[in-house]
C-alpha cells in the first residue's frame, strides 16, 4: 500500500464503537486491537435498519474506517452517491453477516454486500485529512478507480474527521464504468458474497422463530436495566469459551421415516468419528464423544482449523475418511488410525475431511440458543468462501424427506440427519434431530470372543447392547475382519479377559472367552430375530469415539409421535401456553409443507422452479433461476444432441457444487419427461423435450452428459469422442495445437471433426458417424489414434489414464467410447467455479478463444455475436470407420 507507515493502534479508536452495542446481546464482534495494521481489506455491508443503506469500509491502521451510503455504490461517474462518515468499525467486522436484535443500536439484518483488497492514490491519511481520497478496488462485484470527497466536516480531527461528516462517493473513469441500468450494481448483483442471499433472506431467517424485538430487549433509554437472561439468549450471550469436557454434542433420535410436517432441513449421515472441535487464539483441540483428545491425531485437520479467521469457536462435526468416489468409509478410517495412537500417516491423511456442520460458540458469544439455519449462515461465514483443506462446510437440503432420502441411499450414502431448520442445540438425544438410515447398524459392547483354530485372533465376537440398566446378549458377528484386524483386536481382548460375563442372560456356549465391556464395535445386519439377535451381521470396525456405557440398543421411534408432538405445541403456543421445545409451526404453511419459500418459486417454459435463488455455483453466483433460464435460451440449440439419447447426470441438490454426485437412473422426484429404459440389462434415462432438460434442473442437474449411441441404435455409436486432458501445468494453447493435431490426422484417413470446448482447460474431438459399427470398433479406433499419437510423441502425449504419467504431458482420453461411457453433452453446463459451458467452436476460431468465456452468464452474448452454429452439419453427417489395415 503507497502509503506512510502505520500508526499505532489504541483501544480509544474503538471506543465510540464499544460505547453503542451491548455484546451480551449482539452477535457484533467486540472493537478489540486488531492482530495487523498494514492491513488493505475494504467490505462493503448492505444493513437494512432504520432505513436501507450499504457500509463502505476501508481497512486502515488496524480498523475499518466506515461511511454509511444510502444508495450504495454505483458504476457510473455520474451518480455522486452521499456518504456519511460513522464510528471506526474492527477489522473483524469485515466478516460479519446476520442479524443485530431490533431495539438495538442498528438493530436489522446485514450481508456482506462485496468485499476484496483496496489501494490508494497517494498517502492514505494525507488524503483523507485533505477529504480528497482516490483509490482503487479489487472486489468480487466492484473494482476499479473510486473517489471519496468530503462536502462537510463532522466531530473530531485529523485523517478521519469524526461520524457525521459528509463525504461523496462516485466511480472514476476506467474500463469499469456503466453507464444506465447497467451502473445499478446493487440492483443487478444483490446477493452476499459470502453466503449467496439477499438482506431480504438473512432477515426472514428470524421471521416466525424467536425473534428478539424491542420489546423482549430494554432499549438504549432504559440504561439502568440490565439485559434480561431470556433477551440474553435470544440473541447470543457473551462468555468465556468452555471446555470441550463441559460440552455434550446434540444426538439425533432415529425415526421410522422422514417427518412429512414442520419446519425440516436434511444433511448427509456421515460415516465417521464425531468430534467437537475448540479454537482458542490458534490453539486447537479436537475432542470425541468419549472425551478422547484426537488433536495429534489429525494434524492436518487442527492445522486447517488454526488458519481460520476467527479468535474463539467451538464446531461440531465429523471426521472422515473420503474415498475416490466421494463417500465417506468408516472401515477405511478404521483401517488408517494408528494402532495404539499416534499421528496418521502423512499419505493417508490426504484422505481425511472433516466435515463441520455446526458452530456452538463464535468469538466470545455461546450461539446455541440460535436457531439452526441462522447457526448455520454464522458457520459458513466463518469458514469463508473456501475453507482450508480438509474442512468442508456441509451444507444443508430442504425438500420432501422421502424423495430426498430414496436419492441418499440410491447415491450410497449411509442416510441423513433431518433438523429442525429453527431449533436451538441441545445436548444430549433430542426430537430436532431425526436420524434416517439406509442400513441397519449400530454400536455394540463387545463382551466376549469364540476362538478359532483356523485363523489368528478369533472366530467371533459376541456382542452386547443395554436395555434399560442391563447389558443384554445379541449375537455374534465373524464377517468383516481383516488379518490385521483380527490381530490387533484380538491382542486387546486378551488384556480384557474375565471370568465373569457381562451380559445378564449370557448364552449357553462353548468355548465362549468372556472379557470386560470396553470396546465398542459397529455392526451392520438385515434385522434382528424375536429374541434380539442379529441376522445377517457384518462387522463395520471398533467406536474408538464412543463410550461402551452409552450403547444402548436402537428402536425406530414413530415420526407420527414427533409430528403430533409439534402440532400439540403449536396449539399450546397459539393458546398463550409455555411451550415444551423451541419449535414454531409455520402459520402461513399447510402441513404438507412445499420446500420453496414464498417468492423462491418460479415458472419457466413450463416447468415449476423451486428454490429458484438457490445459489449453484459461488464463484459467479450464478442460482437455479438462471440456469433454467439458460437452458430455456440454448434448449433449441443442446436438445438435438441429447433428444433420445441414453444421459447421465452431476446433481448438486445443496446449489455451488460442493456436495455433487453422478447420477445414471432415474429417482422419485424426476418428472414425467425425463424418461427410463433399459438397455443390455441396465436402466438408462433420456429426454425427448426442452421440457424434460428443464426438469433435469429442477432436479438440481448442472451437467448433462451422453451416450455416444442414441436409443434408437444403442449398440451403433453415432459419434467418437477424444478427450484431450492437460496436465495442470500446460497452457490452452497447448490443448488447442494437440487438437489441431488430432484434427489433422483425422483428415488424412477422410473423416471431418469438430471441436468443443469442455468447460476447463480441456478440448473434445467429435467425429460424427453413420451408426454402424459396434462399440469395440469404435473404441478400438479412438484407441489406435490415442495410441499412435503417444508413440509418435511421448514427451507431449499418453494414452495411459494413470496420473503419473501425465506430468507436463497430454493424455489423449479414448475411453469415453465404450457402452456406458458418457462425455459431457455440447452447451451443458459444468459444476466449476465460474458456471463455464461445454461450447461447439468453429475450427478457424480454435486459436483465439477463452474457454473462461462460455458460461451460463455471458449464453444471450455470445449467441447474438455467433453467425451460425459451427456444429450444423454434425449431425447430418454421414461417414463410416475407415479400414486402418
Amino acid at each position: 500500500m503507497a502509503t506512510a507507515a502505520p500508526r499505532r493502534r489504541t483501544p480509544a479508536a474503538l471506543k465510540r464503537y464499544n460505547e453503542k452495542r451491548r455484546f451480551d446481546v449482539t452477535s457484533e464482534p467486540r472493537g478489540e486491537a486488531a492482530a495487523r495494521s498494514q492491513g488493505d481489506a475494504f467490505v462493503v455491508q448492505q444493513h437494512d435498519a432504520t432505513r436501507m443503506h450499504y457500509d463502505f469500509r476501508l481497512e486502515l491502521d488496524g480498523v475499518l474506517l466506515s461511511w454509511a451510503v444510502p444508495k450504495g455504490p454505483s458504476l457510473s461517474p455520474d451518480d455522486k452517491r452521499l456518504a456519511v462518515q460513522t464510528e471506526d468499525h474492527p477489522i473483524a467486522y469485515r466478516n460479519f453477516e446476520g442479524n443485530i436484535p431490533h431495539g438495538e443500536y442498528g438493530g436489522g439484518p446485514v450481508i456482506v454486500w462485496d468485499r476484496g483488497r483496496w489501494k490508494p492514490e497517494g498517502d492514505a491519511r494525507a488524503a483523507l485529512k485533505k477529504g480528497h481520497l482516490t483509490f482503487s478496488l479489487d472486489g468480487e462485484k466492484l473494482k476499479g478507480r473510486y473517489s471519496l470527497v468530503r462536502t462537510r466536516t463532522g466531530s473530531g480531527a485529523g485523517p478521519k474527521q469524526g461520524p457525521k461528516s459528509q463525504w461523496l462517493l462516485f466511480k472514476r473513469s476506467d474500463e469499469y464504468v456503466r453507464s444506465g441500468p447497467a451502473a445499478e450494481i446493487t440492483q443487478r448483483e444483490p446477493n452476499s458474497v459470502i453466503s449467496g442471499r439477499t438482506v431480504k433472506q438473512v432477515g426472514e431467517a428470524l421471521s416466525g422463530k424467536r425473534r428478539t424485538t424491542a420489546a423482549s430487549v430494554p432499549t438504549r433509554t432504559a440504561k439502568a436495566k440490565a439485559p434480561t437472561k431470556a433477551a440474553a439468549k435470544q440473541a447470543g450471550k457473551a462468555s468465556k469459551l468452555p471446555s470441550l469436557s463441559s460440552i455434550e454434542p446434540q444426538l439425533a433420535t432415529l425415526v421410522d421415516r422422514p417427518p412429512s410436517t414442520g419446519r425440516w432441513v436434511y444433511e448427509i449421515k456421515y460415516d465417521g468419528y464425531r468430534m467437537l472441535a475448540r479454537l482458542d487464539r490458534g490453539k486447537v483441540q479436537l475432542r470425541s464423544r468419549n472425551q478422547l483428545d484426537w488433536t495429534r491425531t489429525f494434524p492436518g485437520i487442527a492445522a486447517a482449523l488454526s488458519k481460520l479467521d476467527v479468535a474463539s469457536a467451538i464446531l461440531d462435526g465429523e471426521v472422515c475418511y473420503v474415498t475416490a468416489d466421494g463417500r465417506s468409509s468408516f472401515q477405511d478410517l478404521q483401517r488408517v488410525l494408528p494402532r495404539g495412537g499416534g499421528e496418521i500417516r502423512a499419505d493417508q491423511q490426504k484422505q481425511l475431511v472433516f466435515y463441520v456442520f455446526d458452530v456452538l460458540h463464535h468469538d466470545g458469544v455461546d450461539v446455541r440458543d440460535e436457531p439452526l439455519v441462522d447457526r448455520k449462515l454464522r458457520l459458513k461465514i466463518l469458514l469463508g468462501k473456501k475453507p482450508p483443506w480438509p474442512l468442508v462446510y456441509s451444507d444443508h437440503i430442504e425438500g420432501d424427506g422421502d424423495t430426498v432420502l430414496t436419492q441418499a441411499c440410491a447415491s450410497g450414502l449411509e442416510g441423513l440427519i433431518a433438523k429442525r431448520r429453527d431449533a436451538a442445540y441441545h445436548s444430549g438425544r433430542s426430537a430436532d434431530w431425526l436420524k434416517l438410515k439406509c442400513h441397519r447398524r449400530q454400536e455394540f459392547v463387545i463382551v466376549g470372543y469364540t476362538a478359532s483354530q483356523a485363523r489368528t485372533g478369533f472366530r467371533s465376537l459376541l456382542l452386547g447392547v443395554r436395555e434399560a440398566k442391563a447389558l443384554r446378549y445379541c449375537g455374534k458377528v465373524g464377517t468383516g475382519f481383516d488379518q490385521a484386524l483380527l490381530e490387533d483386536i484380538g491382542a486387546r481382548l486378551q488384556k480384557l479377559v474375565t471370568d465373569e460375563p457381562a451380559v445378564s442372560d449370557p448364552p449357553r456356549m462353548r468355548g465362549v472367552i468372556w472379557v470386560k465391556p470396553q470396546l465398542v464395535c459397529e455392526v451392520e445386519y438385515t434385522e434382528v430375530t424375536r429374541d434380539g439377535a442379529l441376522r445377517h451381521p457384518s462387522f463395520q470396525g471398533l467406536r474408538e469415539d464412543k463410550p461402551a456405557r452409552q450403547v444402548k440398543r436402537e428402536k425406530a421411534v414413530p415420526v407420527a409421535a414427533i409430528e403430533k408432538e409439534e402440532d400439540m405445541h403449536a396449539t399450546a403456543s397459539e393458546a398463550g401456553k409455555p411451550r415444551r421445545t423451541k419449535v414454531e409451526a409455520s402459520p402461513d404453511r399447510p402441513r404438507k409443507q412445499s420446500s420453496a419459500r414464498s417468492g423462491d418459486v418460479v415458472e419457466i417454459g413450463g416447468v415449476r422452479i423451486s428454490h429458484a435463488d438457490r445459489v449453484m455455483d459461488e464463484a459467479s453466483g450464478v442460482t437455479k433461476r438462471e440456469l433454467a433460464e439458460y437452458h430455456e435460451l440454448v434448449g433449441p440449440l443442446l436438445l438435438p444432441y441429447a433428444r433420445k439419447r441414453p444421459i447421465a447426470l452431476v446433481r448438486c441438490p445443496q446449489g455451488d457444487a460442493q456436495q455433487c454426485f453422478f447420477q445414471k437412473h432415474k429417482l422419485p422426484g424426476l418428472g414425467d419427461e425425463v424418461k427410463k429404459a433399459r438397455i443390455a440389462g441396465n436402466e438408462v434415462i433420456y429426454v425427448e423435450s426442452q421440457r424434460g432438460i428443464l426438469e433435469l434442473v429442477q432436479f438440481n442437474a448442472i451437467e448433462i452428459h451422453g451416450w455416444g449411441a442414441t436409443m434408437d441404435a444403442p449398440d451403433k455409436p453415432d459419434w467418437i469422442v477424444i478427450d484431450l486432458d492437460p496436465d495442470t501445468a500446460l497452457e490452452f494453447s497447448d490443448v488447442v495445437e494437440a487438437a489441431l493435431e488430432v484434427r489433422d490426422n483425422l483428415d488424412r484417413i477422410g473423416l471431418a471433426s469438430f471441436v468443443k470446448t469442455t468447460g476447463g482447460k480441456g478440448l473434445h474431438v467429435v467425429v460424427p458417424l453413420e451408426p454402424h459399427a459396434g462399440w469395440d470398433s469404435v473404441k478400438g479406433f479412438a484407441q489406435a489414434i490415442a495410441s499412435a499419437m503417444a508413440e509418435q510423441q511421448p514427451d507431449r502425449y499418453v494414452a495411459n489414464m494413470s496420473k503419473a504419467k501425465r506430468k507436463g504431458r497430454i493424455f489423449i482420453d479414448y475411453l469415453r467410447n465404450g457402452q456406458g461411457a458418457t462425455a459431457v453433452l455440447p452447451y451443458s453446463p459444468r459444476a466449476r467455479p465460474g458456471a463455464t459451458i461445454a461450447m461447439p467452436v468453429e475450427w478457424k476460431d480454435i486459436r483465439r478463444i477463452d474457454p473462461k468465456e462460455f458460461t451460463v452468464r455471458s449464453a444471450e452474448r455470445w449467441l447474438k455475436k455467433r453467425k451460425r452454429d459451427p456444429w450444423a452439419e454434425l449431425l447430418t453427417t454421414r461417414q463410416r470407420l475407415p479400414d486402418l489395415d
